[in-house]
Parts: C-alpha cells; structure tokens; sequence
C-alpha cells in the first residue's frame, strides 16, 4: 500500500507538468490551431440525401484586421448542382454584404487547397452577440446550423 501511494503522488506530479491538447501531436503554428479551432463543417440534405457542403470560418477570432467593425465569415460551398441558389444566415440576419471570391491568393493560409469545384465568399454581419449561430438556406434544404463563439 505504500509504494503504491508512492507510486501514485510521482504519477499525479509529474504528469500535471505536462501541457497537452488536440493540437499536441500535429506540427502546427498557433495561427494554424486558432484557425481549426474557429472553422465548422456542415452537410446540405435534402429528403433525397446530401447535395452539398458548407464549410465556414469565423475570421474575427483570427485575425485583428477583422476585429472590431462586423461579423466575418470565409465560407465555401460545394453544391451538385451549381445552379442551386441559396443564402446565408447569422442568428437569423441576412448579411451586409456577399463578397464571391474568384481568386483565393490572399486567403491562402485559411484556404491551403483551393478546389475549382467550389466557390468562396467573404460575408460581413452585423456586430452580433457572443453566440454566434451561421447557417446556409433555401426553400427546399438548409445545412445544419454552425455554432461559433467569440472571444
């Protein structure tokens, strides 16, 4: 019984000197960590299945050029059909502005593989509360809804 009290206090002691998180095993910058942390992912479903998908990232928790004016977004989409239209909502807002991107260059440490077969925008939103709530619609599907948080 003693050494395994021993034993026991050593363990608890020198494992609490030890930092280690989702990140630990992977070779990332801290601005790479903080964008994984703030991006989400969402299928569109329709009754028949899946037609495409969202992927968002909240910029302002990235990075201060963005930080005090609006809400910002860099989202992509990927839809089957590319004729689908649709919309997207933050805490049941339209946008201020819809900004398609045709050339990612100056998004390439937020975009690392750029794919021809989706499109990319730049949203702004008002200045909403600290629970954030991004959602992609129209008539027949929505995706599931992203719920992001501010720091």
């Amino acid at each position: 019984m003693k050494y395994f009290l021993i034993n026991t206090l050593f363990v608890l002691l020198f494992s609490a000197c030890s930092y280690q998180n989702a990140f630990t095993k992977f070779n990332m910058s801290s601005e790479e960590e903080l964008i994984a942390t703030n991006s989400q992912s969402s299928k569109i479903e329709t009754k028949n299945g899946v037609i495409g998908i969202l992927n968002a990232v909240y910029i302002n928790n990235t990075d201060r050029i963005y930080f005090d004016k609006e809400e910002y977004f860099l989202v992509s989409v990927y839809m089957k059909n590319e004729d689908e239209e649709y919309s997207f909502k933050l805490n049941n807002q339209e946008p201020l502005e819809v900004k398609e991107l045709h050339d990612v260059k100056e998004f390439t440490t937020y975009i690392k593989n750029p794919k021809e077969w989706e499109k990319y925008y730049i949203l702004s939103f008002k200045k909403s509360s600290k629970k954030l709530d991004f959602i992609l619609v129209n008539k027949g599907y929505d995706s599931s809804i992203l719920h992001f948080q501010k720091y």
